[in-house]
């Protein structure tokens, strides 16, 4: 990840010369009153960016710490991508195997019906579906930082066969019988 220092000097006409230190970093120092970008090859953690300023009363120094944080990847699966609808509702578990810094989640399902999420912003909530039909689950994992990440799958609900068988009248043997059914639920 690439860094820009900053720095203001308040008296920089009184400073004789400067030392950046950039430990784990390329370039590891400078000594330039205006430091060039920094790059942190070394990947995820604390790093530390070190000043010292010099002149003949003697040597001042500070420094200030960040943090690089992972990459977001959102990423989840789905319990089941199939399931039937026995009765009012139907529940569906995640598993966010979701990775990055400092992660934020909110959660969101697009399809038919009135989907219900338990906690929108949990690591793994509840999903109620109440309708048949597709249904399309986001999860977008974010922080104050990095670039944000979204992942999606989809689940179908579905529902038992519905149908109802016309009557049928008493006959002799050797008649022909004309079944008649009704499909309720036919898609």
């Amino acid at each position: 990840s690439e860094v820009f220092p900053g720095v203001t000097y308040l008296n920089q006409d009184l400073i004789d010369s400067v030392l950046w230190s950039f430990p784990g970093a390329t370039p590891e120092s400078s000594t330039s009153f205006d430091p060039p970008s920094i790059v942190y090859g070394g990947g995820i953690g604390e790093f530390t960016v070190i000043l010292s300023a010099f002149n003949s009363c003697g040597t001042v120094t500070d420094s200030v710490s960040f943090e690089l944080l992972e990459e977001l990847n959102a990423e989840f699966t789905v319990d089941a991508d199939f399931l039937c609808l026995t009765g009012a509702s139907t529940e569906v578990g995640v598993t966010n195997t979701s990775t990055g810094g400092d992660p934020s989640y909110s959660w969101s399902i697009s399809g038919p019906g009135s989907p219900i999420i338990s906690d929108a912003t949990a690591i793994e909530p509840a999903l109620t579906l109440d309708t048949t039909g597709l249904y399309v689950i986001s999860l977008e994992v974010s922080n104050d930082f990095c670039t944000p990440s979204v992942w999606n799958d989809s689940v179908f609900v579905s529902e038992l066969p519905s149908f109802a068988l016309d009557s049928l009248p008493n006959n002799c043997v050797g008649s022909e019988v004309f079944p008649g059914v009704t499909y309720l639920n036919q898609d």
